[in-house]
This record gives C-alpha cells, structure tokens and sequence, in this order.
C-alpha cells in the first residue's frame, strides 16, 4: 500500500470510529422502543428469558431473576418520593397499588423500567425492574432494586 493511503487511512478511521460510535449512540437514543409494562391477570409481568430483569414475582426456582419484595407498607406515596428524590426517576403512572418509574442512564441514555405492585395495603411491595434493551444489563437492574431497599429501610 502506498504511504499516501496508509496515512489516510489512519486519519480517516478514528473519525469513522468516532462518528459511528456518535451515530449509535443517538442513534438508539430516538429509537428507543415502548417498554412492555403495567398489571397483567393482576399481577407483574413476568421477566423475559433475558438476564436483565429481576422481580419478586418470579418462581422460587429462577434465582437468576428472584428479588425478595420490598417491605410492607400501606401505599406507595413513601416509595414515590424516595424514587423521585434520591433516584432522579421520572414516574410515569401512579395509582393507589401500582407505579411506573423510568431510570435513563447516564452514559448511554438507555432507559430502564421499575414497576411496584401492592396487592394489599399493608402488603409486601412487589417490583420489577428491567431493561428495555440488550440482552445483559450487567446486575444493574438487581443493583437498582437493592439499592431502593437500602434507601427504604426494607
């Protein structure tokens, strides 16, 4: 190869890395896709095959996607302000039993669902926290969940 194209070529390919990387990252960003959300049968959604979702509705079995329920609690209002407040989550349904958070991350503006379910005031709280996209979220939404117990005292 001439050494006028190998110079070139190195010029151009970090600016092709670097527009690429831009274009997916903004990409993904506008196409984000709907998340597959709320009470089904009166209950949470079941987590798909995916390692990135947990819920304390899954089977005792499937540990990879099993989190214990939150502490009892007699409405959500607590647990609202705590996600708005110590999290930045941006809630988008609340009713007296369930509530809808959405978590963007900050790196890559991915947007990740936290859905809490309270069949019985005075009840566990259920929840159910998964990623809209990817296949491995890395144990964040199990982090996530964590996380809230810690700052819930549950």
């Amino acid at each position: 190869m001439p050494q006028k194209k190998r110079s070139s070529l190195l010029i151009k390919l970090p600016i092709m890395l670097i527009v690429g990387y831009f274009g997916l990252v903004f990409g993904v960003r506008v196409a984000m896709p709907e998340a597959e959300v709320g009470l089904v049968s009166g209950s949470l959604r079941d987590c798909p095959p995916s390692p990135n979702c947990v819920s304390s509705l899954a089977p005792e079995f499937d540990q990879e996607h099993r989190v214990a329920p939150l502490a009892p609690a007699a409405d959500l209002d607590g647990l609202e302000t705590v996600l708005q407040e110590q999290f930045n989550a941006e809630i988008v349904a609340s009713e007296s039993n369930y509530m809808h958070a959405v978590f963007t991350t900050r790196f890559m503006f991915f947007k990740d669902d936290v859905e809490l379910y309270l069949p019985a005031p005075g009840g566990p709280v259920h929840i159910r926290s998964a990623s809209r996209l990817g296949y491995s979220d890395l144990g964040a939404n199990r982090a996530r969940v964590e996380a809230l117990r810690a700052a819930t005292g549950s």
